[in-house]
């Protein structure tokens, strides 16, 4: 399928097969939606992913890219011990340094990819030499012996440059999970929504002539830019998310911005010249080297763009639509935040356009995470003065729930992902730990704290305790192909200086595969009690939210029943109670289920935490069945079940 080609016929049978069977919101009252927050997971037929595939023959020419390639050479090797720093860690340099070598003349310079060269790696590292490695050293490793990928024209007629480089080639329609498709789709038609607004108000032709405009609109495409900041190489991901959105039937570009190019900006400007240290800069903030070897087009574009930010806010001001990928929401947000937090120049146009009601911003994984934060600082270089009733609204950054239950929420430190293989841990933080920015992320959701991943990797555990220790009011865990569409309406008042405060009422829907699980912060006035309100928001519920009250009302999709209990004994879970989706399918059997309260274990490190879920005198839920091409999936949604894990 060519990236520029419009939705096949059965990406919008699916689309068409949902709007007919279900009940669903009208446009109108979600004509103001601002945020499209997803949990992640969203697996993609690919030439590098062919298992997300319906068909295995899909990629099989041979000029689109499949996997990457890697060459141990005398040169690679030097190119990663170049950006080595002197002083650190020694005797693993040595050691690796060694290593490397000897692999390199048993590789005899040849290509690699990555299962061969993990191949040879275990052939001859015998002393573990690179599972030793923290994060930050391997992914450099793999960086410096990394080889760019052509045509097979290309490569034979001796040029250098990176004009054929082979591509990852996308191919929607062809997705596994029709909800994956779901959720891109359902994207590009907010962005199509923010299109036709703005010419609806641009407009002021008689009624004949705003017919005649309206069906020119239905043939437009909608400008959606794809921001790749959340990943540690901010240009491996750009193939994939403009392929995806243009086979949605959408203009799609790369917003080449990242947390080393923000930076060089605030220290260095934007001269051409300081423009040629980006690369040093990435190398140093995000680890990444030798990218221009690789994905010389798109360093090079990049470099342009650096030079001159003032086009970036220009497209941010023609954009519909504003995605942004998954990977590290640290690194999401010091691609948009200033070093005192203020939001930098293309932070500051995206509010703009978005409490102008002119764009809409979506994001994935890390994209969704990055959103929360608080707008009392989002005001670039300024500050503002909190009040008594106003409640910090952080950024996750990391954390598993069995050990945030015992160790707690930490503030404003960041683990060193793979620490612990390399020694290199901080003897008060460890790998696991609940992380969170207490500054927030680039605060464009102020209602709550967002999390991602959320029921696959039990992460319920993890958002209840950041709740509870940062007094936060409500916590929004999404989960994997699931989105949260989030709209209001800015009062007029805030139209001038962009601030949500005045937001009357908050609209939500979920949209996908799963639920978006809720937690609501009513029992505690401190942090003495570990106990929260929660519900699990399933496909088409909705939520209102009343920001000035923190009044949250939940309403179940008209296609769900609530359904005469079963009366079925639940067991005590004694371990692994957030392992994958155990948490999960615990809750929805407790849902079908006629029991009042189960009871269940956390352990880590000997510690036990208990744990109760208690349904309210108030607590209803609701059940329906969904199929979407051919998956079916069965729900149960609920309201107001207390969870306790006091110690």
């Amino acid at each position: 399928m060519s990236p520029s080609s419009p939705i096949s016929a059965l990406t919008s049978a699916i689309l068409l097969t949902t709007s007919v069977l279900y009940s669903h919101i009208s446009e109108a009252k979600f004509s103001h939606t601002k945020l499209f927050l997803v949990g992640g997971g969203l697996k993609t037929c690919s030439s590098m992913s062919p298992n997300q595939c319906q068909s295995s023959a899909t990629f099989e020419k041979a000029d689109v890219k499949q996997t990457a390639y890697y060459q141990v050479s005398a040169d690679n090797i030097d190119l990663l011990f170049s950006h080595w720093p002197e002083d650190h860690l020694l005797t693993q340099r040595e050691e690796l340094s060694k290593l490397l070598k000897r692999m390199a003349n048993k590789s005899a310079n040849n290509p690699l990819n990555r299962n061969q060269l993990r191949s040879l790696w275990r052939k001859y590292d015998t002393s573990k030499v690179i599972n030793k490695l923290a994060d930050k050293e391997y992914y450099m490793m793999l960086d410096a012996l990394e080889v760019a990928q052509f045509s097979d024209t290309h490569q034979n007629s001796g040029q250098s440059d990176n004009r054929n480089r082979l591509k990852e080639e996308v191919s929607l329609s062809n997705t596994k999970n029709p909800f994956s498709i779901e959720v891109f789709s359902r994207f590009r038609e907010l962005a199509h929504l923010k299109m036709e607004s703005k010419t609806s108000v641009n407009t002021s032709a008689v009624q004949a002539e705003s017919k005649s405009l309206s069906n020119e609109n239905t043939s437009r495409k909608p400008n959606i830019l794809v921001v790749t900041a959340s990943a540690r190489d901010p240009f491996e991901a750009v193939d994939f998310y403009t392929q995806v959105f243009a086979q949605t039937d959408a203009n799609v570009t790369w917003l080449p911005i990242d947390a080393a190019l923000n930076r060089l900006w605030q220290e260095k400007g934007n001269s051409a010249e300081a423009c040629q240290e980006l690369p040093a800069y990435q190398a140093r903030i995000l680890g990444t080297i030798n990218r221009s070897s690789v994905y010389s087009d798109l360093v090079d574009y990049q470099k342009n763009l650096c030079a001159q930010p003032e086009k970036l806010i220009e497209l941010i001001q023609t954009a519909d639509g504003i995605f942004i990928n998954g990977g590290d929401q640290s690194l999401t947000t010091q691609a948009f935040k200033n070093i005192d937090h203020s939001d930098s120049l293309l932070l500051a146009a995206i509010r703009s356009q978005l409490t102008s009601n002119q764009l809409v911003v979506g994001g994935t994984s890390a994209g969704t995470a990055v959103m929360s934060g608080n707008y009392d600082s989002v005001f670039s270089g300024t500050s503002v003065t909190k009040t008594k009733a106003t409640r910090a609204i952080p950024m996750i950054t990391n954390g598993r729930s069995e050990v945030a239950l015992v160790r707690g929420a930490k503030a404003d430190q960041l683990p060193n992902a793979g620490c612990q293989k390399a020694s290199q841990c901080n003897d008060d933080l460890i790998n696991d730990d609940l992380t969170y920015n207490s500054k927030g992320g680039i605060g464009l959701f102020s209602f709550g704290i967002m999390d991602t991943h959320f029921s696959e990797r039990g992460r319920e555990g993890r958002l209840a305790k950041l709740l509870v220790d940062t007094q936060a009011p409500f916590a929004f865990g999404v989960d994997e192909a699931t989105a949260l569409e989030v709209s209001w309406q800015s009062p007029e008042s805030d139209v001038s200086d962009k601030h949500p405060k005045n937001v009357e009422q908050v609209s939500m829907k979920v949209v996908g595969q799963s639920g978006v699980y809720v937690i609501e912060n009513s029992f505690n006035k401190n942090r003495s009690e570990n106990k929260v309100l929660t519900h699990y928001l399933t496909r088409d519920d909705t939520a209102s939210l009343m920001p000035k009250s923190n009044v949250l009302n939940i309403t179940f999709a008209p296609w769900k029943v609530s359904a005469a209990p079963l009366n079925i004994e639940l067991p005590t879970i004694k371990e692994k109670l957030f392992e994958g989706e155990t948490f999960k399918l615990f809750a929805k059997a407790l849902c079908y289920s006629d029991q009042k309260q189960v009871n269940a274990e956390s352990r880590w490190n000997n510690a036990v935490t208990p744990i109760s879920l208690t349904k309210k005198s108030n607590w209803q839920h609701g059940i329906g069945k969904v199929k979407l091409a051919d998956t079916s999936k069965d729900y149960c949604s609920y309201k107001n079940l207390a969870l306790d894990f006091s110690k």
